[in-house]
């Protein structure tokens, strides 16, 4: 009957309404969660308890997106990459779910700076156009486009980025400091000093900005302003790697092998593989050789696969100052199965094969040399003294 049918209806709507409801309180206290991990991160940074509130909400809500990106963040900030991607993964696979735009912004913007620290640039930029085209107001955003053109080796297009940061923004200070290293990047150095001494007036509290301008300072050619300003950074913050491994490379420039030695140490206990390789050049510095080859070495062995000739050229230096020069042949002969045409690593082997007195083998090296470089002088006096006194026939 009607009346039946009017009951039905209004007994559908009733448990609807219900039901919608418990659906919005549940959803409000989902929200509320995230809320309270937020407040958590970013003024208590109280990390662990932020991860088990963020772990309730996802209970709560085990197909909405936005605590799994929150929990993505909170990884990432950590520097733990690996398990931030994965939530990310997860977040964005219910990315239909998202109650609002900005979350899904978020979301993008995040994932974009994940990929640029795992160095996967082109995701990275991927994610953060997407994040463009739903906000372009933010100059978080243009900062992070202007870190992975910069890294991508556009570098007018990276100023271009940080420029639009900054008429978002004027005080986005962290801006002031990619665009002093891009203009050192660029070489225009005046420019990139205006920018940094911009950065510290504005915020003086950021460790990152001492070394970049002492880096600047270094390449300049001003050594001691350089090594002043990183030992104020180091004063203040004195756990800080980078700021040694920085004031190792003004000492190692400037001739001071055991300070060089020293902060070089304290940068490579911090984790930065490339403080090894300064330990090398200083080692050289104080001919101590067989220092220097193990510290080459040792880099080589922290590159996990990854070839860097130089070292595999400096550890040759070494043997050949050592006058093993069966050692520089065996190393360059590695380093040639690399890079076949590393013209200076032939014309040092070739220099080993003399003092053995395999001349034919110095000439045949040689002559390779003039068939990529025949302007090449040094090669071209070798070969002119081994033809002269025909010691190839020998």
């Amino acid at each position: 009957s009607i009346m039946k049918k009017l009951i039905y209806v209004c007994l559908l709507s009733f448990i609807l309404l219900i039901m919608v409801g418990c659906g919005t309180k549940k959803n409000e206290a989902y929200f509320e969660l995230l809320e309270t991990s937020q407040q958590m991160i970013s003024q208590d940074y109280n990390y662990s308890g932020a991860e088990k509130v963020i772990d309730e909400a996802i209970a709560m809500e085990p197909e909405m997106p936005e605590a799994y990106i929150q929990a993505g963040y909170l990884h990432l900030i950590q520097g733990e990459y690996n398990q931030a991607n994965d939530l990310f993964v997860k977040g964005l696979g219910y990315e239909k779910n998202f109650q609002e735009e900005e979350s899904r912004y978020l979301a993008y913007l995040n994932m974009g700076n994940l990929k640029y620290h795992q160095k996967q640039l082109k995701e990275s930029l991927e994610y953060l156009l997407r994040a463009l085209e739903i906000r372009q107001d933010d100059p978080a955003l243009y900062n992070a486009l202007g870190l992975v053109y910069v890294a991508l080796g556009d570098l007018d297009q990276g100023i271009e980025q940080y420029n639009q940061a900054l008429e978002v923004d004027t005080g986005y200070f962290y801006t002031y400091g990619n665009l002093a290293v891009a203009y050192q990047k660029k070489g225009a150095y005046s420019r990139a000093s205006n920018e940094i001494n911009t950065a510290l007036a504005l915020n003086d509290n950021i460790p990152y900005f001492y070394t970049i301008k002492g880096d600047i300072e270094r390449e300049s050619g001003n050594l001691v302003e350089s090594i002043e300003i990183l030992s104020e950074a180091i004063l203040r913050w004195d756990t800080y790697g980078e700021a040694y491994f920085k004031r190792g490379e003004a000492y190692l420039q400037q001739g001071e092998y055991l300070k060089a030695i020293e902060d070089f140490a304290y940068g490579r206990d911090a984790g930065i593989d490339e403080a090894i390789l300064g330990m090398g050049y200083s080692y050289q510095g104080l001919k101590q050789y067989e220092d220097a080859i193990d510290a080459f070495q040792l880099y080589i062995e922290k590159k996990k696969g990854t070839v860097d000739l130089r070292a595999f050229f400096e550890i040759a230096m070494s043997y050949y100052q050592l006058e093993q020069y069966d050692q520089v042949i065996d190393v360059l002969d590695q380093l040639l199965d690399y890079e076949p045409k590393d013209v200076e690593a032939m014309l040092l082997q070739a220099y080993a094969y003399e003092k053995i007195e395999a001349y034919s083998k110095a000439h045949e090296r040689l002559t390779e040399i003039l068939e990529i470089d025949p302007e090449h002088e040094a090669a071209q006096k070798e070969l002119d003294f081994i033809e002269e006194n025909n010691l190839e026939k020998e």
